[in-house]
């Protein structure tokens, strides 16, 4: 694979794992570069930051977090590695112990990931909020720009986190409490993407059967 850059394009890669959310909040923080000027790099292709999203709703997926950790750190060499996800928000140390990783961000802060990559320290920096302060359900939604035209289906995130704190699930230790993006964004995004050509819109969350927004729920979101 090449890493090395022939222009002074700045460039961002990024690898998901795990759920729909989490690919549309990488559509999301993806948009924010190409907002200030970036361009989303393809696989193979030089790249300044590169963003791993990772998960940990199973042990498996855990592991195949640090797997792609340590595969995006050997393929790109002289880029900014940012991990960030639920398996960053819950074991940050383990992270921080891979070589090569620059910055680890938890829940609150992977959508201001342009900020956070820029800050050159000579260690691992960490920068979590404990679940428990995560207030607000922070709109996403698949890329508005440079969208593939083969796809029709976008993705739109109406909800976070879950109340309910099943043994087996880590989720809510991860996202937080369940709470919604207020209608009114819903709608917004929801024309913004068809605006964009997409002719297909899944709405998700961790469990969007549970949003609540003032006096609207589910249904009467729909």
């Amino acid at each position: 694979m090449t890493t090395t850059k022939s222009d002074n394009r700045k460039r961002v890669f990024a690898v998901t794992l795990g759920c729909k959310l989490n690919y549309a909040e990488t559509s999301s923080i993806l948009q924010q570069f190409i907002d200030q000027g970036w361009e989303v790099a393809s696989k193979g292709e030089p790249a300044d930051v590169v963003l791993v999203h990772t998960c940990t709703v199973t042990a498996q997926a855990g592991q195949k977090s640090r797997q792609a950790i340590r595969r995006m750190i050997r393929a790109y060499p002289e880029s900014r590695i940012v991990v960030t996800g639920c398996y960053a928000q819950l074991d940050p140390d383990i992270i921080g112990d891979i070589e090569g990783v620059d910055v680890i961000l938890g829940t609150g802060e992977k959508y201001n990931i342009a900020y956070y990559h820029g800050q050159k320290n000579t260690v691992v920096e960490r920068y979590i909020t404990p679940a428990e302060e995560l207030d607000r359900a922070v709109p996403a939604h698949s890329l508005l720009s440079h969208r593939q035209q083969s796809r029709t289906r976008a993705f739109l995130k109406i909800q976070d986190g879950c109340d309910y704190g099943c043994a087996y699930c880590a989720i809510p230790l991860a996202r937080g409490r369940s709470r919604s993006v207020p209608p009114s964004t819903v709608f917004d995004n929801a024309q913004r993407l068809a605006a964009a050509g997409y002719r297909e819109i899944v709405l998700t969350g961790v469990n969007i059967a549970d949003y609540r927004y003032g006096d609207d729920n589910i249904v009467t979101l729909l």
